[in-house]
């Protein structure tokens, strides 16, 4: 008979705790990076807003600003949230109690 998977949000599954201090870094972080992207966004809506001549200059060859600087938040949104994913990958793999907080393969699983 197969095992049934833990339920969503079950974390039982784990061998060794994530503290509250790693989810509040972890939470943290992720405030900062969501603040840096409103921030690039941001610039972005003030040239529509503001300056909305200044998108069909073209800074980069034959390629106009707004297309490169709406590639660039496509580009920075990919970067920013690798950049999340690194951090809580080692904010997780930090020791806890002199234990790693590691996940444990399910039954049937390799």
């Amino acid at each position: 008979m197969k095992a049934s998977p833990p339920p969503i949000g079950d974390t039982t599954q784990r061998s060794a705790p994530v503290d509250a201090a790693a989810r509040g870094t972890a939470a943290r972080i992720g405030l900062l990076l969501c603040l840096i992207y409103m921030v690039l966004y941001g610039g972005f809506v003030a040239i529509v807003l503001f300056r909305p001549d200044m998108l069909a200059s073209r800074p980069f060859g034959g390629v106009n600003l707004a297309i490169a600087y709406g590639m660039g938040l496509i580009a920075s949104a990919l970067v920013l949230g690798l950049v999340y994913m690194v951090a809580c990958w080692l904010i997780e793999s930090r020791p806890v109690d002199g234990r790693v907080a590691q996940k444990t393969v399910l039954p049937g699983r390799k």
